[in-house]
């Protein structure tokens, strides 16, 4: 089974919590928001305010460390300066995991290289820990995959919004990709919504033709398809 990417050339708050809305995933518990607060008298990273949207959706609080190397995040009581300097403790909830030691040591029983992890201790008051290792050999030998340029449409396209009782977006595109419309351009996840009933996840779909104006019918067919791959799945549009 191919993983799937999520990719944006759209980089603007409301777009990373698109992103984060497309995993169809809801994080139970504590959520830490790990962020790069920033270097003294360094602009190059991305504000408070761009991360407000999304840390406010997880109702998380934002993480760091303090850092190896000289500077001004490299003790707790200057990091902590810092960070108010650059907004972060005046937007959100903040904790530096290794304001205090000692470490907390995480063993890595199947790891191929690193067989222990070194983490700020206070990261145990957060959820669940997930850690990754990436092969760069192998990583480096995947072949790039080409760039197709396609040019946009110069007719009208339509648009159709549908919502599902679901709790991932996974079925839903799947359902997309299997109806093989050439006339689907674009999915776009608007949101999710939940209560006591359970969830839902709003998608948009984007038609265009590149050479003619699409007509009602063959729209709706394309949806009426995608409807039905999802009732098969026992996943029903909401009424």
């Amino acid at each position: 089974m191919k993983p799937i990417v999520y990719f944006s050339r759209e980089i603007t708050p409301e777009k990373v919590l698109e992103l984060y809305r497309a995993l169809g995933k809801e994080l139970p518990g504590k959520i830490a928001v790990k962020v790069h607060s920033g270097e003294e008298g360094n602009q190059n990273f991305l504000h408070p305010e761009f991360w407000k949207s999304v840390v406010d959706a997880v109702n998380g609080t934002v993480v760091e460390c303090n850092t190896a190397y000289e500077g001004a995040r490299n003790t707790t009581e200057r990091h902590i300066a810092l960070m108010e300097e650059h907004g972060w403790s005046k937007n959100f909830t903040v904790d530096i995991l290794d304001a205090e030691g000692p470490d907390m040591v995480l063993d890595i029983p199947e790891g191929r290289k690193i067989k222990k992890n070194y983490v700020g201790k206070n990261i145990d008051k957060k959820a669940a820990i997930v850690f990754a290792e990436i092969d760069t050999e192998a990583l480096a030998s995947i072949a790039p995959a080409p760039i197709v340029y396609r040019e946009p449409s110069r007719f009208p396209g339509m648009e159709q919004d549908l919502t599902f009782v679901v709790n991932r977006c996974q079925p839903i595109l799947g359902a997309v990709k299997a109806e093989n419309s050439p006339l689907v351009q674009k999915v776009t996840v608007l949101g999710t919504y939940s209560d006591i009933t359970g969830k839902t996840i709003t998608i948009r779909l984007s038609f265009s033709h590149p050479e003619r104006t699409l007509t009602r019918d063959e729209v709706q067919a394309v949806v009426d398809g995608v409807v039905a791959r999802l009732k098969g799945q026992g996943i029903e549009l909401k009424k």
